[in-house]
């Protein structure tokens, strides 16, 4: 096998990759230090992560437009695949689902599957819409986890979670829009991120 680019055509070669290592913990720590060019975070921005010059914060949710109600079905479907995350990790890392608003329900329905089976049904539409047990979740109140376990909320609120990530030493936003209208999830959080610090 080998490149078939002649010269001119492509990188010179060896292509210099910058790598960003997503590991948490010491040992994660240790191995973004010596191994990485930046840290790639999510969910939480470890406390070493003003070491890097490079932090990458991956992170779902949606601008809420003025007066919308949370539990609407825009919402839902725009900032649901981010809060039925925190429901999969919960799953992976045997973090008690009592512990989460709608975890019992969730637990019911993926239970269900029989266990040699059930990781497919636990990661089903995993980042990009919700399981039958994402919505039975949300419907037995883990909408009310939002704006905690997801960056959304009105422009003020992410703004304000958007200058707090900053502030602890995130210099890049990777941001999953999800739902029918990825234009709009696009638009409106790239405009709440400039207005806020990001611009």
């Amino acid at each position: 096998m080998r490149m078939l680019h002649p010269p001119g055509h492509a990188p010179q070669r060896p292509v210099d990759v910058p790598v960003l290592i997503a590991a948490l913990g010491s040992k994660g720590h240790s191995v973004a230090r010596e191994l990485g060019d930046g840290l790639f975070a999510t969910m939480q921005v470890p406390a070493y992560a003003r070491e890097f010059s490079w932090v990458a914060y991956s992170l779902w949710g949606t601008v809420l437009d003025k007066d919308e109600d949370p539990r609407s079905e825009r919402v839902r479907a725009a900032a649901g695949p981010g809060l039925a995350l925190a429901f999969h990790a919960a799953h992976e890392f045997n973090v008690p689902l009592s512990d989460l608003a709608g975890g019992e329900q969730w637990r019911t329905v993926v239970d269900r599957t029989p266990p040699q089976e059930r990781h497919l049904a636990v990661h089903e539409q995993h980042c990009v819409g919700l399981n039958e047990a994402d919505r039975a979740a949300w419907d037995a109140g883990a909408h009310a986890l939002l704006e905690v376990l997801t960056v959304s909320g009105s422009a003020d609120q992410v703004g304000q979670r958007l200058a707090g990530l900053k502030a602890q030493g995130v210099t890049e936003l990777v941001y999953q829009p999800c739902g029918p209208d990825i234009r709009r999830e696009l638009e409106v959080f790239m405009q709440t991120a400039k207005t806020a610090v990001w611009g």
